[in-house]
Parts: structure tokens; C-alpha cells; sequence
């Protein structure tokens, strides 16, 4: 095609391809291969060491991609062009183009800049990167936004840099697990057929009732010692039934199922009953592998419902059912 001056339209169609010698195919095949076959050890050797023209793999060479490189060369008139995965990837390579370029020409200047005008020139370039509205965000968001940034700021001031970023890191692990470790329960209170009222939850039991609280947060260890610390006393309750609604949780664990068998059985001795809803299945499995599960009882685990409080509306019924049945002998 070198040899004539094909218009914009033939370029856009044919540029960059020779129709194939097998088939007489005109249009491009699409090769969907990651790989190449290759003839002998010598010729692969060639080919990676980039003495030899061809293809090695397809995230750094491509058939179809290179057709598409060169049609892109000949409509802009170019000696050749660079197809990338992404449009961050096409500007960090005209970038380290730039950069690259001002280092050939500029080079030998460099040496002849004092040390202070480069500091100089650097503190203005991250000057530019801090964004006020963005701290003042951060800011009014919370307490340990504002600790955690002045803490990283702090650290910038007396540390090297990478261990400034290691203190951060650091820091907002500390300030996540913090967060996560506790556990906050709410009362749900029946207010019809699947309406629940969701209220802060007093802290006792009645005699005879059950007493639906929502668990909100995670069931590992840290978590579940501050939830065996928030349950309800069942000491001095005459029959109580607790319902404890576990949606979304899936993380549970030794010390998850511990806590949640011996509540049960604390329960149990003051002839109450432990009852659990929104039972995610990674947690029932746990509550089976660990042998929890027959502690507590399978017919008082209610699994998750793809309807919301579905499980929870089951699980009160059973409750209620269950309290029915246990009128007739006295409870301790």
C-alpha cells in the first residue's frame, strides 16, 4: 500500500493488513490467543530477547492489535503506533515520553541547579496535590479522620517519607479495628404481621415475653466479647425467651460460638430459650462444624429469607409457640 495514496476511507478499512494467503480472507481475523507456537528453541530465544521481529504474547504483541496499530499509523501519517489497555496507561506513556525527552536535551543542565531551587521546585509540584475542600471534607467527618491525618502530617515532618506512610497505614488499621470491635444492639418491638419497631434497647428481660434484638456489626472475636458484655442478664427473669437477629453477619468464629452457647445455656437454666434469626449460611456451617449448632438446638436457628424480617416474623411465632406450650409447669 506504500506505493499508492489511498484515500481516507480505504486507509480506514484496509491500512496495516495483507489479505491472507490461505483463505483470501479480507477482513482481519480476531486472534483470541494468549500464546504463540514457536518453531525452535533458538527462534523463541530470538524472540524474547527482541532480535527477531513476531509475536510472544498477546499482552505485549498481538496479530489483530498490531493491524490495528499500524491502520492508526498510516491515517495519521506516522511511522508507527502503540495500542494500550487503557486511556491511564496511553498518558503515562506519553508522559515518560516528555520526561524522557527533557532529560536528553536538559541533562547536563541539571547539575549546574542548586540543591534548594530543586527542593524548592518540588515542594511547589506537591503543593499542588493538597486540596483544601478535601481536608475540610475530612475534617467534619469524623474524630479519627482528623487524628489520622494529623498524625500522617505530624509524621511527615520527623520521619522519611516511607515510614510516614507506613504510620498512616498503620494508623487507620488501628482506627478500623477499633471501630469494628464493638457491637451495637437494638430492640425490634412487634408493631403488626412483619412490622417491627426498631428502638434502643433497654437492657431487660420480662418474664415470659420474648425480646427481639438486632445485632449490628461483626461476629469476630473483639466483637463478640463486647456482645456477651451487652446481652441481657436473664438472673431474676422467669422464663426467657431472647431472639437474637443476625443479618448480614457472615464472620463468626471460636470465640462467636462460645459466647453464643453460653448465653444460651444461661437461658436455658432459668427454663428460657435462645432463639436465633437472619442466619446467614456461612454461619450456620460454622455453628454445625463447631458442634454449637446441637448445643443450641437446630430447630431454633432461622436461616436468612430472601424477604426481609421473614426469618424474624418465623422466629417470633416459634417463640410464642413455644412459650404456649411451656404455660403448664412453673418456670424456675
Amino acid at each position: 500500500m506504500a506505493d499508492h495514496q489511498y484515500g481516507f476511507d480505504t486507509l480506514c478499512l484496509h491500512a496495516g493488513q495483507i489479505p491472507d494467503a490461505a483463505t483470501g480472507s479480507r477482513a482481519v481475523p480476531i486472534y483470541q490467543t494468549t500464546s504463540y507456537v514457536f518453531d525452535s528453541p533458538e527462534e523463541a530465544a530470538s524472540l524474547f530477547n527482541l532480535q527477531t521481529f513476531g509475536n510472544v504474547y498477546s499482552r505485549i504483541s498481538n496479530p489483530t492489535v498490531a493491524v490495528f496499530e499500524e491502520r492508526i499509523a498510516a491515517l495519521e501519517a506516522g511511522r508507527a503506533a502503540l495500542a494500550t489497555g487503557s486511556g491511564m496507561a496511553a498518558q503515562m506513556i506519553a508522559l515518560l515520553n516528555i520526561v524522557a525527552l527533557i532529560m536528553l536535551l536538559l541533562g547536563g543542565l541539571t547539575e549546574h541547579i542548586a540543591l534548594a531551587a530543586l527542593a524548592g521546585h518540588l515542594v511547589v509540584a506537591a503543593s499542588t496535590l493538597i486540596s483544601p475542600a478535601r481536608i475540610s471534607f475530612i475534617w467534619r467527618a469524623s474524630w479519627t479522620g482528623r487524628w489520622a491525618m494529623v498524625a500522617t502530617f505530624i509524621s511527615t515532618l520527623v520521619l522519611p517519607l516511607e515510614y510516614s506512610v507506613y504510620v498512616g497505614v498503620a494508623l487507620s488499621l488501628a482506627i478500623y479495628v477499633q471501630q469494628s470491635s464493638h457491637m451495637m444492639i437494638t430492640q425490634l418491638e412487634p408493631g403488626g404481621p412483619h412490622m417491627f419497631r426498631e428502638k434502643p434497647f433497654a437492657g431487660g428481660l420480662r418474664d415470659g415475653e420474648p425480646v427481639i434484638l438486632s445485632v449490628h456489626g461483626n461476629l469476630y472475636f473483639a466483637a463478640m466479647r463486647d456482645l456477651a458484655d451487652r446481652l441481657p442478664d436473664p438472673n431474676g427473669a422467669r422464663c426467657p425467651v431472647v431472639i437474637l437477629r443476625l443479618r448480614g453477619d457472615t464472620l463468626l468464629a471460636g470465640t462467636g460460638t462460645t459466647v453464643l452457647v453460653t448465653y444460651a445455656e444461661r437461658l436455658r437454666a432459668r427454663g428460657g430459650l435462645l432463639v436465633l434469626c437472619g442466619v446467614e449460611k456461612p454461619v450456620l456451617e460454622t455453628l454445625r462444624r463447631t458442634g454449637a449448632l446441637n448445643r443450641i438446638g437446630r430447630e431454633n436457628v432461622f436461616l436468612a429469607d430472601e424477604f426481609l424480617l421473614a426469618s424474624t416474623q418465623a422466629a417470633l411465632e416459634y417463640a410464642r409457640a413455644w412459650l404456649a406450650e411451656k404455660a403448664g409447669p412453673p418456670c424456675p
